[in-house]
């Protein structure tokens, strides 16, 4: 079983950024916008030299994907910044190992099961944390709070008050970050004058 598929061709070890894409975890949604950032526009990959694109059917829509050398899928899986990254970039140093190396069928089926007991212990971990967030409501992180009541926020100011004030700063599970802060809901009334029983109650 493959964690991420990798096609050896003409000695080159290629990958589908749509698959790591989805494999990291990100938003689905944002993956325009990621491809664009950190393929197209990256000042450290060449078209032709470390990825080409494609043009490819999506559940009937055009879209695209990008076929990349591993080296880049693994700077690509270190960007992630988050567990599932750290899995990827293992996985691909064990391919080129393969390769460069040749190993066993048993070797290559114990490490496999590592790399997916690995995997499962980063699911386990990203559960444990977002059942711990549905038990307590009362902290929330600035994306969250910026989607939910639409308001420009800085971090900064919540950060200075917490600490000044005694308040904890949380750390949370973002699919596209990682780990990040989060601040309570007390902190964010005081800052910046959001009322989130009132904002519930519109809501509803």
């Amino acid at each position: 079983m493959e964690l991420i598929k990798v096609e050896d061709i003409d000695g080159k070890k290629l990958v589908s950024a749509r698959e790591l894409y989805n494999f990291l975890g990100h938003d689905k949604s944002q993956w325009a916008r990621w491809s664009k950032k950190n393929i197209v526009e990256d000042e450290f990959f060449d078209e032709g030299v470390d990825y080409i694109k494609l043009d490819i059917m999506s559940n009937g829509n055009r879209t695209s994907d990008y076929v990349i050398e591993i080296d880049m899928a693994k700077e690509l899986s270190m960007l992630a910044r988050n567990e599932k990254g750290k899995v990827a970039r293992k996985y691909f140093i064990e391919v080129e190992k393969k390769y460069n190396k040749p190993m066993t069928r048993l070797e290559i089926a114990k490490e496999q099961v590592r790399l997916i007991e690995e995997l499962d212990r980063v699911e386990e971990e990203k559960n444990r944390i977002e059942i711990q967030l549905d038990i307590n409501k009362d902290w929330y992180s600035v994306k969250r709070v910026m989607i939910e009541h639409g308001l420009p926020i800085s971090w900064r100011p919540l950060k200075k008050y917490s600490i000044e004030n005694g308040y904890d700063i949380r750390k949370i599970f973002d699919a596209n970050y990682g780990e990040v802060n989060s601040y309570h809901k007390d902190v964010y009334e005081e800052v910046y004058g959001i009322d989130f029983d009132i904002v519930l109650i519109e809501s509803n």
